[in-house]
């Protein structure tokens, strides 16, 4: 590979340059971060080791400016610090600024080539990222299954509520279900293989820093399982609180009916009146209760899968071997739930029709009105 290295020590630059090449890699060395800057940007490198504290440009600026240059241009830059900051908060900084690696100082030549390599499989791994039965590619076209029936679930909570609930609740019970059966232990599984890959090939302190970063992703999934009872509850008070309300207006209708005296029908409409009204009251309670805990439910599910499209399956992926991605296939495999997929899918694509031609038929049962009202 052709490697570009920074550094201002002059010891320490021959030294790098001296491992690199013994590997084969074709070395151009610089003493500081503009001078490399400027030879990026005129040569052709596919990795870049590089000192932190070095004058002009240090190493962190140096990562930013490289970064987005590649960015610009649709390349791929891999980018290795090489310093003595060793610290946690020296790592993330890294990191945040778009570093792929971290070597702590002093460097050996089998640390040095075995990174090396790393870095040499991810930019490989990222040339093949847009192959459709890549893990992480796998795991983001299930994202797009759910995001129209999360649509839905967020378009609807719009509505008076007088139309069938049965619909929203099957659409609950169905991506709950896809959920907790299939999307969320693919997830898991391929989140403990990275983890596994990360310590055996990049060591303790990416792990740390991994493990620390990325604990917001199992979180979340224990946080999505944790509300869809709630859901459920939700939707099982609803039903319930409008069926009271029909049962309850039925018999009062009966009794005013049997009503023969006038002033008895008067009391009746005041003694109706005042039911009714707390009936409404019961049932505001339950719908507000209901699009609270929807509401609560999408953002969730958007900003998680938002979250793992831009942050951890992207970085993820470079880290991911060959053979890290036959055997999380293999495991997707076993945990495929092909009917409750179709199941999904079939909802997606009826979500896709516009809200005012919503009459149709699905498992025999009234999906929606005719008018732009929403089910709930």
């Amino acid at each position: 590979m052709n490697i570009l290295v920074a550094e201002d020590d002059k010891v320490s630059r021959i030294i790098l340059e001296k491992f690199l090449s013994s590997a084969g890699h074709d070395v151009v060395t610089v003493d500081n971060g503009r001078k490399a800057l400027e030879l990026y940007g005129a040569l052709e490198f596919h990795m870049v080791v590089s000192d932190w504290m070095m004058p002009e440009m240090d190493g962190i600026e140096l990562c930013k400016n490289l970064k987005r240059m590649s960015l610009e241009n649709g390349e791929e830059c891999y980018f290795i610090m090489v310093t003595a900051k060793n610290h946690n908060s020296d790592i993330l900084e890294a990191l945040e600024a778009g570093a792929d690696d971290f070597l702590s100082k002093p460097v050996t030549k089998q640390i040095l080539l075995e990174r090396v390599d790393v870095g040499k499989n991810m930019l490989v791994n990222t040339a093949e990222a847009a192959n459709p039965r890549e893990p992480t590619n796998l795991l983001v076209a299930e994202h797009d299954i759910m995001r129209l029936p999360l649509h839905f679930l967020s378009i609807v909570c719009s509505g008076n509520g007088e139309e069938d609930i049965q619909p929203f609740a099957q659409c609950v019970h169905d991506l709950g279900s896809f959920l907790v059966k299939c999307h969320i232990p693919k997830e898991e599984a391929y989140m403990n293989r990275f983890l596994d890959r990360i310590l055996s090939a990049q060591g303790e302190w990416l792990m740390t820093v991994s493990a620390s970063s990325f604990s917001r992703m199992s979180e979340d999934h224990e946080r999505i399982i944790e509300t869809l009872p709630m859901l459920e509850t939700a939707i099982s008070s609803f039903i319930s609180s409008r069926k009271n309300r029909f049962e309850r207006e039925r018999d009062l209708v009966r009794e005013l009916n049997m009503e023969k005296d006038d002033a008895g029908v008067d009391s009746k409409l005041d003694h109706i009146k005042e039911v009714v009204e707390d009936m409404q009251r019961s049932r505001d309670h339950a719908i507000a209760r209901l699009r609270e805990i929807t509401e609560e439910y999408v953002r969730l599910m958007e900003q998680h899968m938002e979250a793992e499209e831009e942050l951890f399956l992207p970085f993820a992926r470079k880290y991911m071997a060959e053979e890290d991605n036959a055997e999380i296939i293999s495991i997707f495999r076993d945990l495929e739930d092909e009917k409750l997929r179709k199941r999904l899918q079939e909802l997606g694509s009826w979500t896709h029709i516009p809200l005012e031609r919503r009459i149709c038929t699905h498992n025999q049962k009234r999906w929606v009105a005719a008018s732009s009202q929403a089910l709930i």
